[in-house]
């Protein structure tokens, strides 16, 4: 059983992110005639700009001067509730993960046997390392012993939880039943079949509208265990990222017309103007390849409107008789499964938070910085973009890849649901400006109040 609640910060597809979205009303779904949400706009940002300073002075800034500031106009970000604000005491504990992170992946990848999870708590300024119970003693105590060299220098309390399993042996199972159909169709019971996999439990469940015999009804592979559920209604062959249909989701692979893999889908937006629903990605798939018109299997997705360079962002609008939704995919590219986006929020330095996009692994990971910008030199022309989020996933080590962009950076509110907080930008080596560590890739997104700021739009959700 699982000893912790862990959240793992790794390349690993994970369908159940572990871990509760910060509670922050932002640009989410209204009611007809319901301003109450709405985010104050100033210029395109959708902020109030601290301070008397222009957007270009204000992001100009060091982020711990943009937090100083805000703390002290108690600016919280869904525009005064109290709810949600930035402590600047956190801007420490955010700098030595940044520094320290590298360190811990790369011991993490000298003992795979041992190495599990990774968590943080930015609250509490604590670390929870998390080891598998069935590597051995001696191999779990020399990892200890070097995570405690590289922390030593640290005033951060770290502990160290068994657990039984982790993600990637469950993902992995998970995977083999859906990848291999050869193999597992014929064995439970020739039928279609859905396939749900559960961190929490370490187990995965099979829902088939076949006849599975007896001995496939529970079984084991690699120590997970397997229950196959029967269906008395026929299954619909499932739809992925790679193969979705109308209403289109989020996190869907976009393609050009010869079916070439540009970028990826963002979340549902809502126009305040004509309260019409559009979908999304990064405005930089039209910039770098010219692609204004964007498939999805063979199936048209939608094509350029309203773009809106300082965040980034294209909507996509649909063709007739197809739409957009409130649903992202999370996991692998070979799964189906999906979540209702039931929120959106700006995820502070130091949370948690996961990118599940159509190109590299989904992949968990923390924030490492807020609010910076970027002048992007494009094939048309270079343009500011502003409300870009640092996380500290090292973009060498493909956890982001090119054809992410656009995609949805979301966390789980624990209940199978949503949190919107942002659509990838890029894995960016920002050198030393901004305060950014000079030897690190980070994959970055554009928070999802600057997108709806700047597209007069409201996030969409189920």
């Amino acid at each position: 059983m699982l000893k912790t609640r862990t959240v793992h910060i790794s390349a690993l597809a994970s369908f159940c992110l572990l871990l509760s979205a910060q509670s922050v009303a932002s640009a989410i779904e209204r009611e007809p005639g319901d301003q109450s949400l709405e985010p104050a706009l100033e210029g395109q940002s959708g902020e109030e700009i601290p301070g008397g300073l222009s957007e270009v002075e204000y992001y100009n800034l060091p982020v711990e001067k943009q937090v100083e500031l805000k703390v002290q106009n108690e600016m919280t970000l869904n525009g005064g509730s109290g709810v949600g604000t930035i402590p600047s005491e956190n801007i420490a504990f955010s700098n030595a993960i940044t520094e320290f992170s590298d360190s811990i992946y790369s011991l993490g990848n000298a003992y795979p046997d041992v190495y599990s999870a990774f968590e943080v708590d930015s609250k509490l300024e604590s670390i929870s390392i998390s080891v598998a119970s069935k590597s051995s003693v001696e191999r779990r105590d020399e990892f200890i012993q070097q995570v405690e060299r590289v922390l030593a220098s640290y005033p951060y309390p770290v502990t160290f939880p068994e657990i039984d399993f982790t993600d990637r042996e469950v993902q992995s199972v998970a995977d083999e039943l859906s990848n291999d159909l050869e193999t597992w169709q014929p064995r439970l019971g020739g039928g279609s079949y859905s396939i749900n996999p559960s961190v929490k439990t370490g187990t995965v469940t099979v829902l088939t509208d076949g006849n599975a015999d007896s001995e496939w009804e529970k079984f084991e592979i690699n120590g997970i265990v397997v229950n196959v559920e029967r269906s008395e209604e026929p299954i619909a062959l499932p739809q992925t990222r790679l193969a979705d249909v109308s209403p289109f989701y989020a996190g869907i692979r976009l393609n050009n017309s010869n079916n070439q893999g540009v970028c990826t889908s963002g979340f549902a937006w809502r126009k305040w103007s004509d309260n019409k629903v559009y979908g999304s990605t990064a405005d930089h798939c039209y910039r770098d390849s010219g692609t204004s018109s964007f498939y999805n299997n063979g199936n048209h997705v939608g094509s350029r409107y309203l773009p809106a360079s300082s965040a980034d962002v294209m909507l996509l609008l649909p063709s007739a008789g197809r739409t957009f939704t409130g649903r992202t995919y999370v996991g692998v590219n070979s799964a189906n499964a999906s979540y209702p986006v039931k929120s959106a929020s700006t995820r502070p330095v130091g949370a948690v938070i996961a990118l599940h996009a159509s190109f590299g692994t989904p992949f968990v990971t923390t924030v490492a910085a807020i609010n910076k910008s970027i002048v992007l030199q494009t094939a048309t022309g270079s343009y500011t973009i502003y409300g870009i989020s640092w996380t500290w996933s090292n973009a060498q080590t493909s956890y982001c890849q090119g054809g992410d962009s656009g995609g949805p950076w979301v966390t789980d509110n624990g209940q199978g649901q949503a949190a919107a907080h942002g659509q990838h930008f890029g894995g960016i080596k920002w050198g030393s400006q901004q305060g950014a560590n000079p030897n690190i890739y980070y994959c970055s997104y554009v928070d999802v109040n600057r997108i709806s700021g700047a597209t007069q739009s409201t996030l969409v959700t189920n």
